[in-house]
């Protein structure tokens, strides 16, 4: 019990990738790359921005915002941002299950920068570290994690190898006013 935080960063980012099933890690190719494989992001060879909206069921609404910014020979540079809304919820207690007239809200973020750059020709490395936030109401839970990437191109008809490991990180627990009984 209590073992995963941050679940809203599962939640896949873009129509395109979505459509694709989440089978993006080896054609990542965009500012959405750093969420699914930040390696991808080395081969913009202009800047990219990239925003998305959700709106999900129950008043949730999903936000993405990525900046890609290629620097030369370095690699490219981004800067990304995930933010979920769950909306505003009515407080309620034992004596009161309908509400005592009050509301309190939930929100989960994310704030990354990436960095991602070809090794050789044919392989790309990329990294994104991250600080999460999740709050609801006056309690909060904050920790640090970071994706890792690769991709690489064979020589044998365009066929891509990729890996990409995301969400490794600090463990993460509620506190706040709200947790004292």
């Amino acid at each position: 019990t209590g073992t995963t935080a941050a679940k809203f960063l599962s939640i896949g980012i873009g129509p395109r990738t979505n459509a694709m099933g989440a089978a993006y890690t080896s054609v990542a190719n965009d500012a959405s790359a750093m969420y699914w494989n930040p390696a991808g992001i080395a081969s913009l060879k202009k800047t990219q921005a990239l925003f998305t909206y959700t709106k999900m069921f129950a008043d949730i609404n999903l936000n993405y915002f990525g900046l890609v910014i290629p620097v030369g020979d370095y690699g490219n540079l981004g800067v990304n941002i995930t933010a979920i809304n769950y909306g505003k919820m009515e407080v309620t207690t034992e004596m009161h299950p309908d509400g005592i007239g009050e509301t309190f809200s939930a929100g989960s973020y994310a704030f990354g920068l990436s960095y991602a750059r070809y090794i050789t020709e044919n392989f790309i490395v990329g990294v994104n570290f991250k600080y999460i936030r999740e709050d609801i109401s006056s309690s909060s839970a904050q920790g640090f994690a970071f994706d890792i990437g690769t991709i690489f191109t064979t020589p044998f008809y365009g066929v891509k190898f990729a890996t990409s490991i995301a969400n490794y990180g600090t463990k993460m627990q509620m506190t706040g006013d709200d947790l004292i009984v």
